[in-house]
């Protein structure tokens, strides 16, 4: 019956596939930091955070690297072993209830985690978060194979996911917490840990944290004061904004994972909240409080950030990987308590569940990566090789300038990664890139800022316009009038394609 929750999961974050990969800026990025550790440049830290000074891990490139080395660059192969680990998180979730409960509760948690339209939303993420699911697992994992299955070496293991999770999204290093609250309330239940594993934990956790720690000595401790200055900058925090932010992200929790609308989050959310408070009576308390630790645990991350503007157009969801994980396995163990009483109620629930996740996954996983985890919707590589495909064959093999209304504006990574990886496999040459350029970003495309010295035949690319200002677009257009005329305009997918021609004088 696992092996067939397993297929599920793969046949739900296949679905659509290849046309649903997303390719942006980040994933552009992270492709030319793979080419260049392919190419024997040694990476120690990996892109930046939001954070000035603070950068995420570099592993993740690593683990790139020998599937972009086999496909040739080809993103496709990297998104499908996303989408394969993502459905591996189906045995550990399986072996985490089983820990906790029973093997029919980690029967039932896996196969609201292989439906789970959150989880095959992080399978098709295409960047660092979504391989902190996997890693998140392995902590709490380890966490109970220490306290309720009496194995010491349940800390290795805990300890390596904690060293891989802050590897792969550095605001992860709150787990910190949750992980000593855990040990300290549950310290009596643990049996006494040999030194061996005790070392062999902390080796571990220092081998995965290394890189962080040699680019602290390396770049004068850029992130400790990254860090000092984010936690001690004076700045005042609503306490109300921290609250309001957490409550909306737990309800968009309970849409992705049980209602697939977001009109039920309250009534679901208080049956969920009195149904933990009954549970911290019963006979799993001990693992209710654990799940519990765990769920609650993410407010830390709001009270960092200071909550943010709930009135934004569209608020990020990534930084709540992982804790779903422990709202799927209580979910679970309320099924299966009433599935001891009434199975035909139990069962309806899980069907209605289904229903609801699979919903969402049919109305937005065609499009690859929802907004609430990639801003700028609509970015798929599917589109994006027919957009080359159009330009080349338009060309008909003459020189051409190229440029784009991107996202960020005036960088050419993506499509100067797109070019140099498709483009020149299939036709052979490079256009030259004829505008802005900032400088900084990754990208090996001939930059022309002379007009009159670019070639006359000239394509503008303009991008998905959400995450772009569309004032932006407007003084764009307005200022490529002044040295080209439009000749015609295509749309593919989401993207428009623009043909000009240099103004004669």
């Amino acid at each position: 019956m696992l092996l067939a929750v397993f297929i599920l999961a793969i046949l739900f974050r296949f679905l659509y596939f290849p046309d649903n990969i997303y390719f942006g800026f980040d994933q552009a990025r992270d492709g030319f930091a793979v080419k260049e550790i392919l190419a024997g440049d040694i990476k120690l830290i990996g892109p930046p955070t939001t954070f000035e000074g603070l950068n995420h891990g570099s592993l993740y490139y690593y683990l790139y690297a020998p599937i972009y080395w086999v496909s040739g660059g080809d993103p496709t192969l990297v998104a499908g072993f996303l989408r394969v680990l993502n459905s591996l998180g189906v045995i550990l979730i399986f072996l985490l209830s089983s820990i906790l409960f029973n093997r029919y509760v980690g029967l039932i948690s896996a196969a609201l985690y292989a439906i789970s339209f959150e989880q095959t939303q992080f399978a098709l993420y295409f960047n660092h978060p979504s391989l902190a699911v996997i890693s998140i697992l392995l902590l709490f994992l380890g966490l109970a194979l220490l306290i309720f299955s009496k194995k010491d070496f349940g800390l290795i293991i805990a300890l390596l996911g904690l060293g891989l999770s802050i590897q792969f999204e550095f605001l992860l290093s709150y787990l910190i917490i949750p992980t000593l609250i855990i040990l300290l309330v549950f310290r009596k239940l643990m049996p006494t840990l040999r030194t061996k594993v005790i070392l062999i934990g902390l080796v571990t956790l220092f081998c995965i944290l290394s890189t962080f720690i040699i680019a602290e000595f390396k770049y004068g401790f850029r992130s400790v004061l990254g860090l000092t200055r984010l936690l001690f900058n004076g700045s005042e925090k609503s306490l109300y904004q921290i609250v309001s932010m957490y409550l909306f992200e737990m309800g968009q929790m309970i849409k992705f994972n049980l209602t697939g609308v977001i009109q039920l989050k309250l009534l679901v959310g208080l049956v969920l909240l009195i149904s933990f408070m009954i549970s911290l009576k019963s006979v799993a308390k001990k693992q209710t409080i654990f799940l519990g630790i765990w769920f609650f645990s993410v407010i830390i991350i709001y009270f960092i950030s200071g909550g943010g503007d709930i009135k934004s157009e569209v608020i990020q969801y990534h930084p709540n990987v992982g804790v779903s994980l422990s709202l799927i396995i209580f979910v679970s163990y309320l099924l299966f308590i009433l599935w001891k009483k009434n199975k035909f109620l139990s069962l309806v629930l899980i069907i209605l569940i289904s229903a609801a996740n699979f919903s969402l996954i049919q109305k937005i996983n065609p499009s690859g990566s929802m907004p609430e985890i990639n801003a700028q919707s609509f970015m798929l590589l599917s589109d994006e090789k027919k957009v080359i495909d159009y330009i080349y064959q338009n060309s008909q093999d003459k020189q051409f300038a190229l440029k784009a209304i991107s996202m960020p504006f005036y960088v050419n990574t993506t499509w100067s990664y797109l070019f140099e990886w498709y483009g020149v496999q299939k036709y052979g040459y490079l256009p030259i890139w004829n505008g802005k350029n900032a400088l900084g970003f990754p990208g090996n495309l001939i930059v022309e800022d002379a007009q009159d010295k670019a070639p006359n035949l000239r394509y503008l690319i303009i991008e998905p316009i959400r995450g772009i200002p569309t004032y932006l677009i407007n003084d764009y257009l307005r200022e490529e009038s002044y040295f080209s005329d439009i000749i015609k305009e295509v749309e593919i997918g989401k993207f428009k394609v623009q043909i000009r021609h240099k103004k004669t004088q």
